[in-house]
């Protein structure tokens, strides 16, 4: 009876073995374990750090990875991070175990270092001697960037406010600056033409360098390209002044002969070039004290006055008289020049601390005329009016009337 009992136990004892075997096999069907991985980062810089971060299915209890190119080579944490400093494509591993068995998966040229884009920098030297069709500008390269500069210049448009280098261009691949470590210890310069400018027209303009990683531009600025003034194409009437031999143009306006320039002749200490410059004067003519300019005018001509300014101004008209005798093309606020008068924005000096103002912007001229303890002048103040002025006694242009 006893054995009975004894076998009946052990053959009780031998299916819950085999039941709990069976259940066992069945769970590590449940938990086979699969190696996966990825990274914070895959396209990176030299220096920079990568965070990895394992994502294997299973339960894994221990890692092994290995990190070509990096630091550390390999690692048994779950997470590690590696540091890359050298360029190229690294490939990373990644095994894993748990109860039940083991895995792993390699990622070939995972980790890809090249050296970081930098743009090159570049500033515009802005457009200067504009002409007629053609207007000087340039650019300055300050740094390459991550790679060596093939090409520098300026792009420009008239149709977009944000110019590029599919549009016109003017540019070098001569280019000599040595840059060590990205930086110049002095700037390479490129000064070039606009051309083929059309009249009166906007034209957005920046500067430009090219390297393998692309392109950097400038700021923009803009310009407005030179209108044809037919005046410098006329003959005009003309006489010499036999003090000088100088040659000035005459025009008429509202019946008078009225000099088409400003008089350019000497009086030694009592009239000056624009800035003591004496280019100014083959443009501009002489600034005069008033003691001169009432005595200046050639033999057969006279100083204009307020009468005749005032004669001038009605028959051109208050509001636009102005506009009308500008110059054109040399006043921010452009003139027409409809009478060939030919004003440029001259300036005056200052006599009390010889100081030479407003060049650029207003023109000034003598009349006999004063006013309380002032002078009368006019004024072209760069809008579409010429007024009389009462200003301080300083130093202002000439313009003479036949008499």
């Amino acid at each position: 009876m006893k054995q009975k009992a004894f076998v009946a136990g052990l053959f009780f004892l031998s299916v819950l073995l085999f039941f709990a075997c069976k259940k066992d096999k069945v769970k590590g069907k449940d938990v086979k374990i699969k190696a996966l991985f990825h990274a914070d980062k895959t396209e990176i810089i030299p220096g920079d750090t990568v965070y990895f971060s394992d994502s294997t299915t299973g339960f894994p209890l221990s890692w092994r990875w290995k990190f070509e190119g990096g630091t550390p080579t390999s690692s048994n944490e779950q997470n590690p991070k590696v540091v890359y400093d050298k360029l190229g494509e690294f490939t990373v591993s990644l095994s894993v175990t748990n109860a039940y068995g083991r895995d792993s998966v390699v990622k070939v040229g995972y980790i890809k270092v090249s050296r970081e884009k930098i743009l090159p920098e570049v500033d515009l030297i802005e457009a200067f001697n504009i002409q007629l069709h053609t207007a000087k500008v340039g650019s300055r390269l300050i740094s390459e960037g991550s790679a060596k500069v093939t090409e520098m210049g300026v792009c420009w448009s008239s149709a977009r406010a944000t110019p590029n280098i599919s549009d016109s261009k003017s540019f070098t691949n001569n280019i000599s600056l040595d840059i060590s470590g990205g930086e110049s210890d002095g700037w390479e310069e490129f000064i070039t033409d606009m051309s083929n400018l059309d009249e009166n027209a906007v034209y957005y303009y920046r500067a430009y360098a090219v390297n393998e990683d692309g392109v950097g531009y400038s700021k923009v600025q803009s310009f407005l390209a030179y209108e044809r003034d037919t005046c410098d194409e006329i003959t005009h009437q003309s006489f010499v002044d036999s003090r000088d031999g100088q040659r000035y143009d005459y025009i008429e306006i509202a019946g008078m002969d009225i000099m088409a320039e400003n008089l350019n002749y000497n009086v030694p200490g009592k009239s000056w070039c624009y800035g003591d410059d004496g280019l100014n004067c083959q443009l501009y003519g002489k600034l005069y004290t008033r003691d001169a300019a009432l005595s200046v005018c050639p033999v057969g001509w006279h100083l204009t006055t307020e009468a005749e300014w005032n004669q001038i101004i009605q028959t051109i008209g208050e509001n636009e008289a102005g506009k009308k005798l500008k110059k054109k093309n040399v006043w921010d606020i452009r003139g027409t020049n409809d009478y060939c008068f030919s004003a440029y924005p001259t300036g005056y000096k200052r006599l009390s601390n010889d100081q030479y103002l407003t060049k650029g912007f207003y023109a000034y001229w003598w009349t006999p005329a004063t006013q309380s303890s002032k002078v009368k002048v006019a004024g072209l103040m760069g809008d579409d009016r010429v007024s009389l002025l009462a200003l301080d006694d300083d130093a202002y242009s000439v313009r003479c009337v036949k008499n």
